[in-house]
């Protein structure tokens, strides 16, 4: 009978603190990206008129690259810091755009500093599952108890270096410099195991400059802004170590 007792107050009181607390066990992450870059600056541009964070002058043909690395820290259950650099190449073009006769191209390597926030406002049932985190098997569907969405933001600084045409070159009025970015977005993750994870992202940096392509002119209305869309992969970790009574570590 008083084994009973005993197993009753572990299963009412202890087991869910338990599993409330499961995010401490490893508040630490470093994950990298790769992805894809699309650049809305003055050089190019389909639309003319309203076009909201240059999604009308979206273009496969204009499509770059990006990758990145960063460190986290969960501060609490929902709410992440992180801080990284990136590595992103933008193009722009008037090829087949509404300036086609101006004729202007550029290409743009910008590497960006950034610290951020996450805000997970849907969590994995795998990180309050008390199995899962031992790796244990657990009872967890594959898809919707293992995932997190969240939302995004932060400051960042891009240090960027334009490459124009001759045409843009001869225009161009500053082809190297520093700007403060405002990174935003979403994303996902799908938990594999309570060490690894894999996700997307997808964020919008605005940028205080019009200079991302070298070149802005008086019908500029705005500053320079690009996308990064990522596929990211992330290792979670803890700096304790504890040890059995044995000495030995797990």
């Amino acid at each position: 009978m008083k084994r009973l007792i005993v197993y009753f107050v572990l299963i009412v009181f202890v087991l869910p603190e338990a599993n409330a607390q499961l995010w401490k066990l490893k508040r630490y992450e470093a994950q990298g990206y790769l992805g894809t870059s699309q650049f809305f600056g003055d050089v190019g541009g389909y639309s003319i008129g309203d076009n909201l964070v240059g999604i009308k002058d979206f273009s496969f043909k204009q499509t770059r690259f990006s990758a990145g690395v960063f460190a986290k820290y969960r501060l609490q259950k929902e709410i992440k810091a992180k801080g990284g650099i990136s590595f992103t190449f933008l193009h722009a073009t008037d090829t087949k755009g509404s300036n086609e006769n101006r004729g202007f191209e550029s290409s743009t390597t910008v590497i960006e500093p950034m610290v951020m926030g996450e805000y997970y406002f849907l969590m994995s049932k795998a990180q309050s599952s008390y199995l899962f985190m031992r790796g244990r098997s657990s009872n967890l569907s594959f898809f919707w108890d293992q995932i997190d969405v969240y939302g995004t933001a932060g400051l960042g600084g891009a240090i960027y270096s334009v490459k124009p045409n001759d045409v843009l070159a001869a225009r161009i009025k500053k082809d190297k410099g520093f700007a403060v970015t405002f990174p935003v977005g979403v994303g996902s993750n799908l938990i594999l195991t309570p060490s690894m994870s894999v996700g997307v992202e997808f964020i919008v940096h605005f940028a205080l400059t019009d200079y991302l392509d070298g070149y802005t002119s008086q019908y500029s209305a705005r500053n320079d802004l690009f996308y990064t869309f990522n596929l990211c992969y992330s290792y979670k970790f803890s700096w304790s170590v504890r040890r059995r009574p044995n000495g030995v570590r797990f």
